[in-house]
């Protein structure tokens, strides 16, 4: 995904939360929350301005304390809604102003730099793949390879379009038990060797319980969560976005 392309879908995720928190904080009662302290304890105040323009304070009891609460959590929403809109505000003068530079070219396949920038000779080494249920390989990727899922090949693609080698469900042996991770791959940052599994099914009982025993697998064998083990989950209400791709090839991998 281009720069472009992704902070114009952060503009449309923004502009929804940013309408839902209004929906919210106009839900909420009326005023503001004021607290202070009396011998040590807080005190708490609804503060409204009346119709002449001054402000007004009403203590809430001890015995109101669910009013307090949703004054409390107006506040933070409203605060969270304005640290959106000035995200918003960024995002949207960056899209007015910026001029994208085409790196990526330097990483195509017909780029006489790839083969410097990377490690391609890793890449296409021959590797033993997993055999099992060759049916359900209906995804292509860029590459022209075929994996198991969309959200697979979005990350195949993320890693293509970021110079980053990988292998697609690479034979590991872990305690005489067979795996295939899903992407073998050589960080950029010290081409270091990290397992990316995507689980895409944690709504499913069945699933979980063997994606349990596959981690506990890599935790008891040196895998460490953000070193050498990038994890990402969906399930049918929440699926892996090119963005979440791109998100987590930039915090782990670049």
């Amino acid at each position: 995904m281009h720069r472009k392309e992704f902070y114009n879908a952060r503009k449309t995720q923004l502009a929804k939360e940013i309408k839902k928190l209004k929906r919210d904080i106009e839900r909420y009662p009326k005023g503001t929350l004021v607290i202070s302290a009396s011998k040590g304890k807080p005190q708490w105040y609804v503060q409204r301005k009346e119709k002449d323009g001054k402000y007004s304070r009403t203590y809430i009891k001890r015995e109101n304390l669910m009013q307090a609460k949703k004054l409390a959590r107006k506040a933070y929403d409203r605060a969270v809604m304005l640290d959106k809109q000035n995200e918003l505000h960024c995002i949207e003068r960056y899209l007015v102003n910026c001029s994208e530079v085409n790196y990526r070219r330097f990483l195509q396949k017909t780029s006489p730099y790839r083969e410097l920038l990377v490690d391609v000779n890793w890449e296409n080494e021959p590797y033993e793949k997993n055999q099992k249920y060759p049916e359900a390989l209906t995804h292509p990727t860029i590459r022209g390879e075929m994996v198991r899922s969309k959200s697979e090949a979005n990350i195949a693609d993320g890693l293509l379009a970021e110079g980053i080698a990988y292998r697609y469900e690479n034979k590991l042996v872990l305690d005489g038990v067979e795996l295939f991770p899903d992407f073998t791959l050589k960080s950029r940052k010290n081409q270091k060797l990290i397992i990316w599994e995507h689980f895409g099914r944690i709504d499913d009982p069945k699933y979980v319980e063997k994606t349990s025993r596959k981690l506990k697998l890599y935790f008891n064998n040196g895998y460490i969560p953000g070193v050498n083990l990038i994890m990402t989950f969906e399930d049918k209400k929440h699926p892996f976005t090119m963005e979440a791709v791109v998100d987590v090839i930039e915090r782990y991998l670049i």
